[in-house]
């Protein structure tokens, strides 16, 4: 079964760490208020290359947002009405599913990840 672009985008995102999650939310919310600085000012707030920057805007815009630069204030801002949601849910692992899930071997020992 073909998936479309829209479902590709929601598959990828479910393959983020939680910490480039929460780097995009910090992306989103500076460019939402217009308080972004630079593209190298912005990378370096965020402790990240100025190519990862370019290609989390990259990956705003693959999802529907339209942003754009203005020189003039030396900031990102989004050109449309767009948000972002995060949904991140954990669930509680048998010591049989982890077998089943993980190809035989197992991952949480005492609670703990490994």
């Amino acid at each position: 079964m073909a998936t479309t672009n829209a479902q590709h985008k929601l598959l990828k995102i479910k393959i983020m760490t939680i910490k480039k999650i929460q780097r995009l939310r910090k992306i989103h919310l500076a460019i939402r208020n217009r308080h972004t600085g630079n593209p190298k000012e912005f990378a370096r707030h965020l402790h990240i290359s100025e190519r990862q920057l370019y290609n989390m805007i990259e990956y705003l815009k693959d999802t529907g947002a339209l942003i754009k630069y203005s020189r003039k204030d030396e900031t990102y801002y989004y050109e449309n009405e767009f948000d972002i949601l995060v949904n991140i849910s954990v669930e509680v692992l048998l010591k049989d599913e982890t077998y089943k899930i993980f190809g035989g071997k197992t991952y949480l020992i005492d609670n703990m990840i490994i």
